[in-house]
């Protein structure tokens, strides 16, 4: 079973709730002869479903890549390590993640690097303030770090 965080469980219920909206809308559209219209867009509300639902799971792949050279993530993830987060600490080490609501209590405890429009763990949950560190060369200092820290980075 994947474990799914609040704020991401929030997301997909707006995802549903928009595509339902949605094809409720279509269900008001006459269906006439000749008219593709409606079956054209009821399947491609079909197929919005099901990619939600498909992509309704939270990992670390759904998770942005770090780009912006200004972005201090709290959490960070490499593909080569799988689904495993790492929380950035103070001091510039990184320490692997064993669950989601390990990374929820790590950020509520220690809090944050860097607080994004206002917010921190109280407001919004610990995936918030993570981003993936897989481009290389990395554009982020926080990624450079991280990719010689797994040794998939050498300068």
């Amino acid at each position: 079973m994947v474990q799914v965080s609040h704020s991401q469980k929030t997301r997909l219920d707006r995802r549903v709730a928009s595509a339902k909206r949605w094809i409720g809308s279509l269900r008001n559209q006459p269906l006439e002869k000749g008219n593709t219209h409606m079956s054209r867009g009821l399947a491609w509300a079909v197929a919005v479903l099901v990619a939600v639902g498909i992509a309704g799971g939270a990992a670390a792949a759904d998770i942005t890549e770090c780009t912006s050279k200004n972005k201090k993530p709290s959490f960070v993830w490499h593909e080569s390590e799988g689904p495993t987060m790492f929380y950035v600490e103070p001091g510039g080490g990184f320490t692997p993640m064993a669950s989601a609501r390990q990374a929820q209590e790590m950020c509520l405890s220690r809090g944050v690097r860097q607080r994004l429009r206002g917010r921190d763990c109280t407001m919004v949950d610990w995936d918030y303030f993570a981003c993936g560190c897989n481009v290389a060369p990395p554009t982020n200092g926080t990624c450079d770090r991280f990719q010689r820290f797994l040794g998939v980075m050498e300068r």
